[in-house]
């Protein structure tokens, strides 16, 4: 308002006399004579909304954000557009070192404190949604692509300054006297690996930032660079050093790499490792310059460096050697000078006389904004794994499977992509047994499911619900073969393996399973008179491996640990079980086609091994010597048992008279196994 003196109150606020002036009513643009109720100085400014987006050039407009939906959606005046999370963080320092300074906020004489609070200032914005889940999830949360140019400071207050990383490296190895004013930048993480010396440390740093260090007057100078002239020098200013003032070379180009490429831990990748890679077009040699930074970084920013260090590089081939004399003490290691149109970086420095100078080629639009926007990249969702569930059968012997071993089987929901097995005689001591690399498709019956006649193509069905996984119809040929083996058992009995041919989803992971074969593998002395709902369902796939486990430890107690592979074995999201395994794969099927002639009982031997081998007059024995366990049960009681060697039993009259068996009685064999013992019996009902 230039009419009255007071310029301050139709533009943004000048705080200091918006706070310690009397403030007039201005109706029509005329300024009332009577001041306002307001009493200069009596209450503290707080910044209640403080904030710069984290883009180029966003202190020229802090207010600006690209979102195109907003009023305030866009880019500051003159920005190119890239991402620049130092703008912001410097931008904080100077509103807030400038408020924090007495010199620039005056003391309030009506109340204790300044005219600004600086402990009531306001960053827009911490986000309270969790980083890095906000900004990665954009599938929930739909401004999460914003993030990276927007006023947000979650995840980058945690940043810390390139300067005070280097005088911190500086400092621990003895070296206090560092001047850092000239050095910009932002460290994300930064790892010291081993023990190594600051020169070491600052290595990474200087390629991936584009910073020097030199010696000046006694103390040690760090500066970024930026390929601006510091001196202007023509011929007529150098003097001959043993007959030579200028040379100008050029290194061979065999020596220039033409592809770059660096290794990092990817900040937007949980600290993975990444590779970023550039490559002028015109390159055609196989030479690749590798580097490996200990550095987090985004994929953008290690672009960024790819490109500008290929560039220095190239350009960096030409290279120049200068006398200047004494009187030429203002150029000094570190400066830049232009010399013929072309500019050039002293590196080195040789004072004897004169001054011998090297330098070599820069450019300064090197050194401008390259950040690459890592935008499109969408990070699955973090994951995390609680307890799988976690099962040991005792199953038959399947073809190439070991005899002695049981089965585990682990199903979790999400899956963590590989489930351990850590063994052990107790509870201690586990040491790795095998690995489950796929999820086991488990669930229960919905429905009872009748007794069926094994081995015989049943026309019924059975509708299963499965927790994960899928069931797929097979012909019947594929059937025959293997496939679709699947087992049933209710409670901690048994396990009755069945297979089944077709597989209809009828619902949100139900099936109706049909033309089953029932009691496979020798099992079918476990089928029940009925199979009820919420029988335990499995299916016998590549999921569903064997553990290791030696023959001297069957029948004793094993402890078991089943969890994420990642994980040790003591997290507590692993499943402990403790399991004796049986052996069952060693039990000898029940005899088959058991009939009675006369005093003779005869029944045929069948086999767990090769049993499918046609080619053969009889199926192999499979133990080592052919014998059976016979029993004669009267009402339920065992009247009489005797052991045989071979499949057939004469039950005399005088036996019959001695046992005291009339009528009707049960008769029974099983084959024995020397290893297992009797297997399962085939029983039929007979008359005396």
């Amino acid at each position: 308002d230039g009419a009255y003196g007071e310029d301050w109150v139709y533009r943004y606020k000048d705080i200091r006399n918006w706070w310690g002036d009397q403030h007039f009513d201005r109706i029509g643009g005329v300024r009332s004579d009577q001041p306002t109720a307001w009493m200069p100085g009596t209450k503290p400014v707080w910044f209640t909304e403080l904030g710069c987006p984290a883009v180029d050039k966003g202190t020229n407009q802090p207010n600006m954000f690209v979102d195109p939906v907003s009023a305030e959606g866009g880019l500051p005046y003159f920005s190119n557009g890239n991402r620049d999370d130092l703008i912001q963080h410097r931008y904080l320092q100077a509103v807030l070192g400038y408020w924090g300074d007495p010199s620039h906020n005056p003391q309030a004489s009506a109340y204790a404190g300044r005219m600004v609070d600086v402990s009531k200032a306001h960053v827009w914005a911490w986000d309270a949604r969790p980083y890095p889940v906000f900004p990665e999830q954009v599938s929930v949360w739909s401004d999460g692509g914003k993030f990276a140019r927007g006023h947000w400071i979650s995840g980058r207050v945690h940043m810390a300054s390139l300067p005070s990383v280097v005088r911190e490296i500086c400092a621990k190895s003895g070296v206090q006297d560092v001047d850092v004013s000239e050095l910009y930048g932002l460290v994300q993480g930064f790892l010291v690996g081993d023990v190594e010396s600051a020169r070491a440390s600052l290595q990474p740093l200087m390629l991936a930032y584009g910073f020097d260090a030199f010696e000046r007057d006694g103390g040690l100078v760090f500066r970024s660079r930026d390929g601006r002239v510091d001196e202007f020098l023509d011929k007529t200013r150098f003097v001959e050093a043993e007959g030579e003032a200028l040379a100008l070379t050029r290194a061979p180009e065999a020596e220039t790499a033409g592809r770059v490429r660096i290794g990092f831990f990817d900040a937007e990748n949980d600290y993975q490792s990444g590779a970023a890679e550039h490559v002028f077009p015109d390159d055609s040699a196989a030479h690749v310059a590798v580097s490996n930074l200990p550095l987090a970084l985004r994929a953008g920013e290690a672009k960024a460096i790819a490109e500008r260090w290929l560039a220095e590089s190239r350009i960096a081939r030409d290279g120049v050697a200068f006398t200047l004399p004494p009187s030429m003490a203002s150029v000094r290691a570190g400066d830049v000078v232009a010399l013929d149109g072309a500019s050039y970086r002293v590196d080195r420095v040789e004072e004897a006389g004169v001054r011998r100078m090297s330098a070599v080629r820069v450019e300064e639009g090197v050194y401008g904004a390259r950040y690459r926007d890592g935008a499109g990249r969408v990070k699955p969702p973090a994951v995390d794994f609680g307890p799988v569930y976690a099962e040991l059968l005792d199953l038959p012997l399947f073809e190439g499977a070991d005899e002695v071993a049981p089965y585990v089987l682990a199903s979790g929901e999400p899956w963590p992509g590989r489930v351990a097995v850590y063994s052990a005689g107790a509870d201690y001591g586990y040491a790795l047994n095998t690995e489950v690399n796929a999820s086991a498709v488990v669930g229960s019956l919905l429905e009872d499911l009748p007794r069926g006649a094994a081995d015989r193509w049943q026309r019924a069905s059975v509708r299963v619900r499965v927790a994960s996984g899928v069931l797929q119809s097979a012909t019947e040929a594929a059937v025959l073969n293997g496939a679709n083996r699947a087992a049933l058992r209710n409670g901690s009995g048994d396990w009755e393996v069945f297979q089944f041919s077709e597989a209809v989803l009828v619902g949100d992971g139900e099936y109706v399973l049909s033309k089953l074969l029932r009691g496979q593998a020798g099992t079918e002395f476990v089928i029940p008179d009925v199979w009820p709902a919420g029988t335990d369902f499995v299916l016998l796939d590549q999921a569903v491996r064997q553990v290791k486990l030696a023959a001297s430890e069957r029948g004793l107690e094993r402890h078991y640990r089943i969890g994420a592979g990642h994980l040790p074995y003591d997290d507590a999201s692993y499943t402990h079980l403790v399991f004796a395994a049986q052996g069952v794969g060693l039990r000898p099927y029940a005899p088959a086609h058991l009939k009675q002639d006369g005093e003779v009982f005869r029944w045929v031997r069948r086999t767990r091994i090769e049993g499918d081998v046609w080619q053969g007059y009889e199926v192999p024995l499979g133990e080592v010597r052919e014998a059976y366990l016979v029993r004669v049960r009267l009402n339920g009681a065992v009247v009489r048992e005797a052991e045989v060697s071979v499949p057939e039993f004469a039950y005399t009259a005088a036996m019959r008279a001695a046992d005291g068996v009339s009528g009707a009685f049960e008769f029974e064999v099983a084959q024995i196994s020397e290893r297992f013992g009797a297997g399962a019996f085939v029983k039929g009902m007979f008359n005396g």
